[in-house]
C-alpha cells in the first residue's frame, strides 16, 4: 500500500486536518487517553463475536513498543 497515495485520499475529506496525518519518525504511536482506550476495546469486542484481531492486536502491541 502506498502511504502518500492513501495520505493524499484521506485528507480531501475536509474534515481531517493534514497535521494529523504527517509520521515523524521520533513520535509514532498513539497515547493520550481516549485512543489507547477505544482501541483495547474494539479488540475485546471482536474477540467475543469471533472475529480475527490479529491486525489490531498487531497495532496494539506494535505501539507499546514505539511508545517505550
Amino acid at each position: 500500500m502506498d502511504y502518500n497515495k492513501v495520505r493524499e485520499i484521506w485528507t480531501a475529506d475536509p474534515r481531517i486536518g493534514k497535521s494529523h496525518i504527517f509520521v515523524y519518525k521520533d513520535k509514532r504511536g498513539y497515547g493520550r487517553s481516549c485512543l489507547p482506550k477505544d482501541i483495547s476495546s474494539l479488540e475485546r469486542q471482536a474477540q467475543e463475536i469471533g472475529s480475527d484481531t490479529s491486525l489490531i492486536s498487531l497495532v496494539i502491541s506494535k505501539n507499546k513498543v514505539y511508545k517505550k
